[in-house]
């Protein structure tokens, strides 16, 4: 086994070691690891005769300027190590037959991946440096191994583990962290440093000096002798020749935080927000914050964070019911004033820019086929620092539309606001996934992410688009709820869903008819296309009902007909009566027998005894 010892002022010059990767390396005398601290301890049955450290081997331009770094602000006279990415700081020699072998497989099956710096932060007595693009990957290969080495590690170890170069540690004179903090903060938020890591790098210590003992390069796996490092069955990661890989073998890059816009009086909704909040309005028999928080968790996320400056109150009991079935954790962010599309990112800064990880951020009026997943990935392979879902529209015109840089596909150059001229099709869809440093452009004011934060990231180059596959709709107001209702019953028609009601049911007329088991139908209905009915809904005898909401508790009468309207909670539709043209019924509206409402918007609590002839407000 060939050896270098580290130097001081630069990284040890690579190596190959004998044999391959995984081979057994020969017992290494020395002196013992004397006298550690207990949190630095393996837990092994004895003292250890030397422990060895673990990093991230990086390519040179981003190596170089980090140590440059260290060089500048660590004390001299402790500074014997150049600035590393530690992976595990004490593994047991008495283990090292298993941890070669192990580290042999990780890292054959592991692709190089980029490394991009991002932000300092304050320590006790330094200052250490975050890295923005390749936590995920980082943390797949530390969690990985830390699975199969858990019974001997170090409490350092096996706990928490947060991907960092130390720039300055140790130091006394508290004027020096802040200024060293302060000059790497403004140094780095001009020029961020990338390269790649490109492997794992094995160091026996000794006596505070670290020896080289071997390099194991990424993405050196043969393909007949492909197999996991983990078995996975407990969803501990696996890696594969073709990229990262979680337990069930979908793609293994989670994006674990997320914040959805819900903002407050849900005005352009009323009547029906009179009632419940926008977020818990049935859409498609199932609160709209529902559908969004269970895409979410589908995807890995975690920790999702409504932002609200309207009663959260309201909300809190259903949400805590949405923890535990999704098993994810739900925090609210109140305004104290409406703080518009950019401010309440930077109210929820302390969970959003926790670590270095990206987050998704959405508007709570968006309906889709959430493509969180892939959007995780698409996000993961640019490498930089935003990514917006836009979806094509027919007509531009009326919207702003996002225009790409000549010859790339992805990167976003500007937007063009309701263009008179065709510049595009594509617009935003109200979908995001940002990195933590956009997070620093933002001000806790009244802010348009729209208008200010994303033109200013295409400014910098670092803005993509993502296209979305299948329907959109912003169903905040109910003509918009009532189509956004339509595309997703025919969503749910081409997945073959067997959450609609079979076409085979007599009163089943068009398909894309969604009936909760506890409704009830009369005879001699013709139900369809495009209809919801929620629980405890009562039709009667020869009702004809077609594009339409029917939310729970109400009642529609014998014969009675329903089109292109809403009908509110608990709210009754006369024998012989007629809605349509959006005619939405608040909670607890009762329309009389044989009355017409053509497009009335129907506040609760009302009784209708006369016909509503043309659109208006009933109060």
């Amino acid at each position: 086994m060939t050896r270098r010892k580290v130097s001081t002022t630069s990284q040890p010059e690579e190596v190959e070691a004998e044999g391959d990767a995984t081979a057994k390396s020969p017992t290494i005398a020395g002196p013992r690891y004397s006298d550690p601290r207990h949190a630095h301890k393996p837990k092994t049955a004895s003292q250890e005769e030397c422990v060895y450290v673990l990093t991230l081997k990086l390519s040179d331009e981003i190596a170089g300027a980090m140590n440059e770094m260290r060089e500048q602000w660590f004390p001299r006279h402790l500074n014997r190590t150049p600035a590393h990415l530690t992976l595990f700081h004490a593994l047991p020699h008495s283990q090292l037959e298993m941890i070669e072998s192990n580290l042999g497989v990780a890292a054959a099956y592991m692709k190089p991946f980029q490394i991009v710096t991002g932000s300092p932060f304050r320590m006790r007595r330094g200052v250490g440096i975050g890295i923005r693009t390749g936590v995920q990957e980082a943390k797949v290969l530390h969690d990985g191994l830390r699975a199969e080495w858990i019974d001997f590690l170090s409490d350092q170890d096996s706990g928490g583990w947060r991907p960092h170069w130390t720039a300055m540690n140790k130091e006394n004179d508290a004027e020096r962290v802040q200024e060293a903090f302060e000059t790497l903060e403004e140094s780095l938020k001009r020029n961020e440093v990338r390269g790649m890591a490109l492997g794992i790098d094995l160091w026996r210590y000794n006596r505070g000096d670290w020896e080289w003992v071997k390099n194991y390069k990424f993405g050196f796996a043969k393909p007949t002798t492909a197999r996991n490092f983990a078995s996975g069955s407990d969803g501990t990661p696996t890696w594969t020749r073709t990229g990262l890989e979680d337990a069930s073998g979908a793609a293994g890059w989670v994006v674990g935080s997320a914040i959805i816009l819900v903002g407050g009086f849900g005005t352009r909704l009323r009547p029906l927000t009179l009632t419940y909040p926008k977020p818990l309005v049935e859409f498609a028999n199932k609160p709209m914050i529902q559908h969004q928080i269970e895409a979410l968790a589908a995807a890995g996320v975690k920790n999702i964070v409504l932002a609200v400056n309207y009663r959260p109150e309201i909300m809190a009991e259903a949400l805590k019911s949405y923890e535990a079935m999704y098993n994810v954790k739900i925090d609210f962010s109140v305004e104290t004033e409406p703080l518009g599309t950019a401010g309440p990112l930077k109210l929820a800064e302390a969970i959003l820019g926790k670590d270095e990880s990206p987050f998704f951020v959405l508007n709570a009026d968006v309906t889709c086929e959430y493509p969180f997943k892939k959007l995780a990935e698409f996000h993961k392979q640019h490498g930089d620092e935003g990514t917006i879902v836009v979806t094509k529209v027919e007509e531009p015109s009326k919207y702003g539309v996002v225009v790409h840089k000549p010859g790339h596909a992805s990167k976003i150059d500007r937007f063009v606001e309701k263009p008179v001229e065709f510049v595009g099709n594509r617009i935003n869809a109200g979908i995001y996934i940002l990195n933590p440093s956009v997070l620093r452009r933002i001000d806790l004011r009244p802010t348009s992410i729209e208008q200010e934060t994303f033109p200013a990231i295409v400014n910098d180059g670092q803005l993509h688009s993502f296209d979305l596959e299948g329907f959109w709709m912003d169903v905040g107001q109910p003509k918009d709820f009532i189509s956004g209702t339509c595309l997703y019953l025919s969503s749910l028609t081409r997945q073959g869903s067997k959450l609609l009601t079979p076409a085979s049911e007599p009163f089943v007329h068009g398909g894309n008819v969604l009936i909760d088991p506890s409704a009830k139908i009369g005879k001699g209905c013709r139900i369809g296309p495009n209809v919801t009915i929620g629980p405890n809904v009562v039709i009667g005898d020869g009702v004809r009902l077609q594009r339409c909401v029917i939310l729970k508790n109400s009642k529609v009468k014998d014969h009675a007909w329903v089109k292109s309207s809403i009908v509110g909670w608990n709210s009754s539709v006369g024998k012989w009566a007629r809605l349509e043209n959006v005619t939405v019924l608040g909670d607890d509206v009762s329309v009389g027998d044989e009355i017409y409402v053509n497009g009335g918007s129907v506040l609760p609590h009302k009784s209708i005894k006369q016909n509503v002839d043309t659109p208006s407000i009933i109060m």
